[in-house]
């Protein structure tokens, strides 16, 4: 198997855990190759130490703000969900405005970081 130059894992990690994943995948990148992960920001510091754990150089992080996640997402997908009513998609339809409830219920669960590594 060739080894990648760049891994992009877009809210992926989460399911198999961040220190796993960035364990799992370091085999596949080639040096000096990245790996950008993008997820919830809770325990961020403790991510900070794992990535230097598993051997990668933090080049950048950023955050989101879950005023972000509302303005850019939330916000502009509950104003969507008028037009499926005309689709006839209850279910869809239900699933976002459940959805959106959450967010709304629980905005400070919704932050969340970009982490830019380098494999070294």
């Amino acid at each position: 198997m060739k080894a990648l130059i760049l891994i992009w894992a877009e809210g992926s990690i989460f399911s198999i855990g961040f220190e796993t994943g960035l364990t799992d995948w370091r085999p596949l990148i080639k040096d000096q190759g990245y790996l950008v992960v993008h997820d919830e920001y809770k325990s961020h510091q403790e991510k900070l130490k794992i990535i230097s754990k598993c051997e990668y150089r933090l080049l950048d992080c950023f955050f989101i703000s879950n005023s972000v996640w509302w303005s850019e997402y939330y916000q502009p997908l509950e104003k969507q969900i008028i037009s499926l009513e005309h689709h006839h998609d209850p279910l869809l339809q239900k699933d976002l405005e459940k959805e959106i409830k959450m967010f709304k219920d629980t905005p400070g669960l919704y932050s969340s970081v970009f982490y830019i590594m380098q494999k070294f």
